[in-house]
């Protein structure tokens, strides 16, 4: 298919309208471009925003930048205090009420013990009785971020904006909530991932014969494994893809790499800080399954000691997460007798005492405090 967006010999695109998008979605690709401008006054929020990532992805020079896209100008309820002047405090944010815990009580109790080690206080603090945004210093965000785009974006882009520091951060919570953003950052940097195709709303049919059946199909912006199918023919691909496609422009079409666990390592300013191997619900293949009403079946979680894991397993997921920021994060990995393959960078992770933080507490709790503590600069001296 030949391209609409005309570059009259020049080294910038302009999209102004969906076909635009879409077509530089599909074919942009293979376009020979400095930068891309995506131009907010004609597309709404989350087409500029996907447009813009891929673009950032390629390697595009991208304006606006896709952080301002959807909430640059957004208004915020938060009153915004002077710093303390007093000790240092940090604001753990929690939230009792979600259906997903991120942290249990013990990790939660373990990071406030981390920062009294270190002379700063750390408090538990709820998004919807806080009110004022100056009140800490910094923010742990231990609140499931889920949905991409939704409340806790919301704060954290408060808290950027009234010069606070929190982990997660803006950054990295746009760029791990798309996986389609992932799969074409990182195959063009060399970071080892499956087979990857994207599938657009647009195309009706897709040829996935470069992945070979079963393949997996899922939505960029889905997390726990929610949204995420092995397909065995092309039949249940485009079945499958038809509901998906209900919810989002773009699906992500992988080749099925078949292990029988999922590691996921904790990288935290850009070091390893724990290493879980996830394995699977019994007869499944990914780490969680869901039942007709939408209750979630988990597989066993094991603790291993960052020494224990292959080496090419914590260098790719390192490098993986450095390619997205340097927050907090956790990087699934697959490693299986044909060498390693990132699957994903998750905002966000699950961080709980018996589990991620089990083999080395106070080098996750510890260092996840100093950094935050340093980036805001409220370690004493």
């Amino acid at each position: 298919m030949t391209s609409r967006i005309a570059t009259s010999g020049a080294p910038d695109l302009r999209l102004a309208t969906k076909r635009d998008v879409s077509d530089y979605l599909r074919n942009g690709g293979s376009l020979e471009c400095a930068s891309v401008t995506v131009d907010p006054q004609h597309l709404d929020g989350a087409t500029a925003e996907l447009a813009a990532l891929i673009a950032e992805a390629r390697g595009h020079r991208v304006r606006p930048d896709p952080d301002a896209l959807r909430f640059g100008t957004l208004r915020h309820d938060y009153a915004v205090l002077k710093r303390n002047a007093g000790a240092p405090r940090i604001g753990i944010v929690v939230n009792p009420r979600r259906r997903f815990q991120v942290s249990d009580r013990a990790a939660l109790d373990g990071f406030v013990a981390a920062a009294e080690r270190r002379g700063i206080r750390a408090d538990l603090t709820r998004r919807a009785t806080l009110g004022a945004i100056g009140r800490f210093d910094a923010y742990l965000i231990r609140e499931d971020t889920i949905p991409v785009g939704g409340a806790v974006y919301r704060f954290v882009h408060a808290i950027e904006r009234a010069g606070r520091t929190s982990i997660d951060d803006f950054r990295s919570l746009i760029r791990c909530g798309n996986k389609a953003y992932q799969a074409v950052l990182f195959g063009r940097i060399g970071i080892p991932i499956p087979k990857t195709q994207l599938w657009f709303r647009e195309d009706r049919r897709i040829d996935a014969t470069p992945l070979g059946y079963p393949l997996i199909v899922k939505r960029p912006d889905g997390a726990f494994s929610r949204d995420v199918h092995k397909c065995e023919s092309e039949r249940e691909l485009l079945a499958t893809g038809a509901r998906l496609f209900r919810r989002s422009p773009v699906l992500v079409l992988q080749e099925f790499v078949a292990s029988d666990f999922d590691w996921r390592i904790g990288v935290c300013d850009s070091k390893p800080i724990f290493a879980v191997m996830y394995r699977y619900p019994p007869g499944s293949w990914k780490i969680a399954d869901y039942d007709r009403a939408g209750q979630p079946t988990f597989g066993r979680a094991e603790a291993v000691t960052l020494d224990a894991v292959p080496s090419p397993v914590v260098k790719a997921a390192v490098d993986a997460a450095a390619a997205i920021g340097a927050g907090l994060y956790g990087v699934d990995v697959k490693a299986t007798a044909n060498g390693v393959c990132v699957l994903e960078v998750n905002d966000n992770p699950d961080i709980d005492h018996g589990v991620e933080a089990a083999l080395g507490p106070d080098r996750v709790y510890g260092t996840i405090i100093e950094t935050l503590a340093s980036r805001a600069r409220v370690l004493p001296d």
